[in-house]
């Protein structure tokens, strides 16, 4: 995907004045459905304040360009592995690409539907207010399962070197999982985001989550005072 076409699809849902109309919610989650990337949303706009919404729309444009960032990275890799190694042919890419298998998974939930996912998730549900965000991010399949498959070069102790045959998915699970990390600390630092992780370190459902986010807002510091 080049910037240009990223640029255009993340105007294409960003719109400050349509963000407190409660149809638009519906839109955007269509759209958001059939583009390039895997986000999903079930958020009931009905009972939200403007500052939630504002938030909501904040977390949409964290969801919008980490995937970008992540896809345009995932490509990159992919075309360098696959000059140097035999296993990974251009079939598989597109195939990849094809079925959004190049872009993480991101989930927007509030309300009835958050509880439910958490729940199913088995995470705990006790403090968690109808308007609180919840995003779900996972991993493209193959990164989630078989994250342990190479890059014993990389970071982390628990990857198994594998003799060339098969591709390192663990290559790139340790790789990509830096834009996930950069793109939330720009979030924190630049965007007054506060993800508070739900579940436990090294608490993963490959199937399910990779990380399971309760997104807020914050003032900043004033140093001035």
């Amino acid at each position: 995907m080049s910037m240009e076409h990223f640029r255009r699809t993340k105007e294409s849902f960003t719109n400050d004045d349509d963000i407190f109309d409660s149809t638009t919610f519906e839109q955007i989650a269509r759209e958001l459905k059939e583009s390039d990337f895997y986000i999903l949303q079930n958020v009931d706009s009905v009972k939200l304040s403007a500052e939630q919404r504002r938030l909501y729309e904040q977390v949409k444009q964290f969801c919008l360009e980490t995937s970008a960032e992540f896809k345009q990275e995932f490509v990159l890799l992919l075309d360098r592995y696959k000059d140097k190694n035999k296993v990974l042919s251009d079939k598989i890419i597109e195939f990849l690409v094809k079925n959004k298998i190049d872009v993480p998974k991101f989930e927007l939930l509030n309300g009835v539907a958050a509880l439910k996912a958490l729940k199913t998730s088995k995470l705990e549900t006790h403090d968690i207010a109808p308007n609180d965000l919840i995003v779900i991010f996972n991993l493209p399949t193959p990164l989630a399962v078989y994250w342990w498959k190479g890059g014993v070069e990389e970071w982390g102790d628990s990857s198994v070197k594998i003799d060339g045959q098969i591709i390192e998915w663990g290559l790139f699970y340790r790789r990509l999982m830096n834009v996930i990390w950069g793109m939330q600390g720009y979030y924190e630092n630049e965007k007054n985001l506060k993800f508070e992780r739900l579940n436990e370190p090294c608490q993963h459902d490959p199937k399910n989550y990779y990380y399971v986010w309760r997104i807020t807002s914050y003032q900043p510091f004033d140093f001035k005072n």
